[in-house]
């Protein structure tokens, strides 16, 4: 797949940023974060998006950029509300609208945006026996090249993601050999 990536390394400490009166309590402040570009899932246009850790170690994806003229919300999307959906969809794999409900009231090109994303990410795959579904992939690599990512910033993976399951319940195999 045709992407590419960059990673930046901020030069912030969790101590910093306590003791940093110019940063407004209200506003995140990421510690790093990764950009990223990749195919739309209708092939039309190219998508940049951010992958960030904040300083409670929490990851969210928020969509930077598109080269067509669709609209996108660019919020912040916690890790954390993706991956409970990819969990409790991991058996029938997943659609574009199953991730509706992270933009509630939003652009609706966003949740085709975010599954391209989460498809390059290796998160997802294309379900060869069902259009346009896509089957939902451990993601403990995944994790762990981010960690590895915090941990040249000294930043560990938040509690209430390190709590939840390590795999995912994944569904058999269906291609044929």
């Amino acid at each position: 797949m045709n992407s590419f990536a960059s990673f930046h390394h901020l030069n912030i400490t969790k101590e910093s940023i306590m003791n940093d009166t110019t940063v407004a309590p209200t506003e995140p402040v990421y510690l790093l974060h990764k950009t990223a570009s990749c195919p739309s899932v209708s092939a039309k246009s190219t998508i940049t998006y951010r992958i960030e850790v904040n300083e409670h170690a929490d990851i969210f994806f928020r969509l930077v950029a598109n080269t067509a003229a669709g609209r996108f919300n660019d919020d912040a999307i916690a890790y954390l509300g993706i991956r409970r959906i990819l969990q409790q969809h991991s058996v029938e794999g997943i659609s574009s609208s199953t991730l509706a409900t992270l933009y509630e009231m939003k652009s609706t090109n966003s949740k085709s945006f975010l599954l391209a994303a989460l498809l390059n990410e290796g998160l997802v795959q294309v379900m060869p026996t069902k259009e346009h579904r896509y089957e939902v992939l451990d993601d403990t690599a995944w994790l762990a090249h981010i960690q590895t990512m915090q941990d040249s910033q000294e930043v560990e993976i938040s509690p209430s993601l390190a709590a939840m399951p390590k795999k995912l319940t994944l569904k058999a195999s269906t291609k044929k050999g």
